[in-house]
């Protein structure tokens, strides 16, 4: 009702714009004509596409469609993929009465409510995203790995970024998922080539320059090249953050030693590395929706444990993840708080706290489906 609402007004005042979405279908309509889909922007000084390239053939039937279909439809996978994951999430990691379960529902509506309504107005994909992460989550638990890796897979292929969730298959030697996900990239790294023939060469180096031209020309004030920079004075592009994701690999090499049958192990890391995605990269705030997986298994935890001031915590945290808005706050001290990376501070600060209450207060259980 609330997504329903947002786009209808949008479209009364005209502003129901998706710009993201307009990238990705004109960038292949673009290509399928015969053109480079990394060379011009697509209707914004910045909306140059910067997806692999076989992220285009993903988009070659809505591309074509009218574009305010093609809007609508983008728009209900969007929402599609936000009810079944949080339901998937809700259901496998919250456990109580049924009354809390169903108001902690609407409570993870607001913690995302701000980055949700940014994700519809862009058109991007990083609800389609999460639920690809969760539905491989949720297979890993069953067993199922076939579709762990097909999850997965399309996931990464989709968002590079998100790469790192399959670090923890390595630390618990899981080498055949790893090598059946390699076995797809490689045949997704062709279709190109097959298609176009030695001419998918270019289409990978026009991907590449494209993606070093989005460092330079996008500024993110919530990612550690920008933190580190502003509180700390450094001036490097990639240290901050690979000391950042150094530190959560040792942490997950001393979580490992300590608990080393803890069949959560997986779930719990992923969800941090996928978490930490936006932290890492130079992105938008909506990719923040990507840490929701994590502050799901985050409340479960501090639902069991009797710490009050974790309640604190957590609160204080998720006013800064979940208030970043110029309709909130006014111009000025949106621009304020954005200055000061209050959004990347306080994700920064609710992975932390998951690793802390893993570490002293048990691991996040899988719960049985009811």
């Amino acid at each position: 009702m609330f997504v329903g609402l947002m786009v209808f007004v949008e479209i009364k005042n005209g502003k129901f714009w998706t710009n993201d979405l307009r990238v990705y279908t004109a960038a292949t309509r673009h290509f399928f004509q015969g053109g480079s889909p990394y060379k011009i922007p697509y209707g914004l000084g910045s909306g140059y596409f910067k997806y692999a390239p076989t992220t285009i053939y993903f988009f070659a039937i809505i591309s074509f469609l009218q574009f305010i279909w093609a809007q609508l439809l983008h728009t209900f996978v969007l929402v599609l993929s936000l009810v079944v994951s949080v339901s998937l999430l809700h259901r496998h990691f919250i456990s109580g009465n049924e009354r809390r379960r169903i108001g902690l529902l609407y409570l993870f509506f607001v913690f995302i409510a701000v980055h949700l309504v940014r994700e519809i107005h862009l058109g991007n994909v990083n609800l389609i995203l999460m639920l690809l992460f969760v539905a491989g989550l949720i297979a890993y638990k069953k067993g199922k790995e076939n579709l762990l890796v097909l999850f997965w897979s399309f996931m990464i292929l989709l968002k590079p970024i998100v790469i790192f969730v399959v670090l923890p298959m390595a630390f618990v030697m899981m080498w055949k998922p790893l090598f059946k996900m390699a076995l797809i990239g490689i045949l997704f790294f062709l279709i190109p080539f097959i298609h176009l023939g030695s001419n998918g060469f270019k289409l990978w180096q026009g991907w590449i320059t494209a993606l070093s031209g989005h460092e330079d020309t996008y500024i993110s004030m919530n990612c550690l090249r920008y933190l580190s920079g502003y509180y700390l004075k450094t001036d490097s592009a990639w240290i901050p953050s690979l000391i950042g994701l150094g530190m959560i690999l040792v942490l997950m090499v001393l979580d490992r030693m300590k608990r080393s049958a803890d069949k959560t192990y997986f779930s719990s890391w992923s969800s941090i590395l996928l978490a930490f995605t936006p932290n890492f990269f130079v992105t938008d705030t909506e990719h923040f929706l990507l840490s929701l997986p994590m502050i799901i298994m985050l409340v479960s935890e501090i639902l069991r444990s009797k710490r009050k001031w974790l309640w604190f915590s957590f609160t204080v945290l998720m006013i800064g993840y979940s208030t970043q808005s110029n309709d909130l706050w006014g111009k000025a001290l949106s621009a304020q708080i954005s200055e000061l990376g209050v959004l990347g501070l306080s994700n920064l600060g609710l992975i932390a706290l998951f690793i802390f209450v893993r570490f002293t207060h048990g691991s996040v259980k899988h719960l049985p489906v009811n």
